[in-house]
């Protein structure tokens, strides 16, 4: 990972090479018993001066730049400006404070495990049951897939279509999955509609139609 690094008093504008023009230009007629280039040099003003003057300075910034290129790792001085190209060290961690929980059992025996945090307007649920792929008999596999693709997929009272319309209409997500050793139903809702999300939850996990035509599909 390269470091950028600010030369103080650089020029602007740089060639191909990536060396400020101060540095590289074309020589001016009867200078170092050059020739005058046809046409003008861009770089330079109407009297004939180059815009930017070449000095020891901008010597000494090449240099630097083409060193920063190469990743070396150092400490410069510029004209009485200091040039850092070294990382800054990093800040202090900042302590990580988690939301307490709360488990409770539900009359039933379902084991409840809430977390609150009351800066979001939403709540996201999970239902969680230990039967994944791993206990997939072995003349079916991929039941634990296909059981779990199917919850969403229509009730005893409602079509697919008319579930996931029920859902939309609350503005929230429903969708279950199975991994190897879990199979996970999860959603997420305003606050505020927390309730209807409840009832159409429990009516996927009690009353799943699991019709001949969805898993034909």
């Amino acid at each position: 990972m390269g470091w950028t690094v600010r030369l103080a008093n650089a020029a602007r504008t740089r060639d191909r090479t990536g060396i400020p023009y101060a540095v590289r230009r074309r020589p001016r007629a009867g200078e170092h018993g050059a020739a005058a280039l046809p046409g003008r040099d861009r770089r330079s003003d109407t009297a004939g001066g180059s815009a930017f003057p070449d000095t020891d300075e901008s010597y000494r910034l090449a240099h630097l730049a083409r060193r920063c290129r190469g990743g070396a790792v150092e400490e410069a001085s510029v004209s009485g400006n200091r040039v850092v190209t070294s990382p800054p060290p990093p800040s202090a961690l900042r302590p990580l404070v988690l939301p307490q929980r709360e488990e409770f059992l539900t009359a039933d025996g379902l084991r409840v495990i809430l977390v609150e945090d009351r800066r979001v307007p939403f709540v996201t649920l999970r239902l969680v049951v230990r039967a994944g792929s791993a206990h997939d008999p072995a003349d079916l596999p991929g039941l634990a897939s296909l059981t779990a693709h199917c919850l969403t997929q229509g009730t005893e009272k409602r079509k697919s279509f008319q579930f996931a319309r029920a859902v939309e209409e609350l503005g929230a997500t429903l969708e279950a999955h199975a991994n190897r050793d879990y199979s996970i139903v999860s959603a997420t809702v305003l606050a505020e509609n927390l309730n209807s999300l409840l009832r159409l939850l429990a009516e996927t996990v009690r009353m799943p139609a699991f019709s001949e035509e969805e898993v034909e599909l």
